[in-house]
């Protein structure tokens, strides 16, 4: 990004949060079961910020972690039991050691949603990798297989005045790199979010996805997921 665009996304940035109305969290309990079979459950947990925490839809039912789990149900013809912790405004920082002490002792998928917010208050990627590396650790500890999602495309959301959503953009794509190199040294599946959206993805807020948008983003990381189907 052109140093000559950097101040003109600041005070964009200071703006933006001045003025902007975030959608509130999901409603509703943060997990369920459903989908029917004869073997134990698939035991799914979905950890992070406020895409984990539903912001943008009205129930938890319509979130990541409940498609998901319809989603898995539906193509491995089992019951999957998912929880879902998340927080609005949650960095890497915040997920280790306030969200990641709540997360069951075992499970057998665990998919991460982090990153954003690091992106948003500017920390720098020597303390994130600190806090990524401690969560993907813990997980990788807890669940038989971790999935970990990218950072969301600022330049295709539509709140975002066009300076600062290339500057976050530049800064996702840093913290997209740091994350994908410690996701493979941990055989930790890592899933870009980088991809092109449009108005029809996104909630009232022009921020968080709306339920087609989870729905979209529960698809993408059921595709990688659909091994586990036959051997967990």
């Amino acid at each position: 990004m052109s140093a000559l665009l950097l101040p003109v996304a600041m005070v964009q940035g200071r703006r933006f949060m001045a003025t902007t109305t975030m959608a509130p969290p999901a409603a509703g309990r943060p997990s369920g079961t459903v989908g029917v079979g004869d073997s134990p459950p698939l035991r799914l947990t979905v950890l992070g910020d406020s895409m984990a925490a539903g912001h943008g839809v009205a129930n938890h039912d319509e979130g990541i972690a409940a498609q998901l789990a319809q989603i898995l149900a539906d193509r491995w013809g089992r019951q999957v039991t998912w929880t879902t912790i998340g927080q609005f405004g949650a960095t890497t920082r915040r997920i280790r050691h306030r969200l990641l002490p709540t997360v069951a002792a075992s499970c057998d998928v665990a998919v991460l949603m982090a990153g954003g917010n690091d992106v948003l208050a500017r920390r720098s990627l020597t303390q994130s990798r600190v806090d990524y590396a401690a969560i993907l650790d813990a997980l990788t500890a807890r669940a038989e297989r971790v999935v970990a999602f990218g950072v969301p495309p600022f330049r295709s959301f539509p709140s975002l005045p066009w300076a600062l959503s290339r500057y976050l953009s530049a800064r996702g794509h840093r913290f997209d790199a740091m994350a994908h190199d410690l996701c493979w040294e941990r055989n930790v599946e890592w899933i870009s979010a980088s991809v092109a959206l449009d108005a029809s993805f996104f909630a009232r807020d022009g921020f968080h996805p709306r339920a087609s948008g989870y729905r979209f983003i529960a698809a993408t990381i059921a595709k990688t997921l659909d091994v586990v189907g036959a051997s967990t």
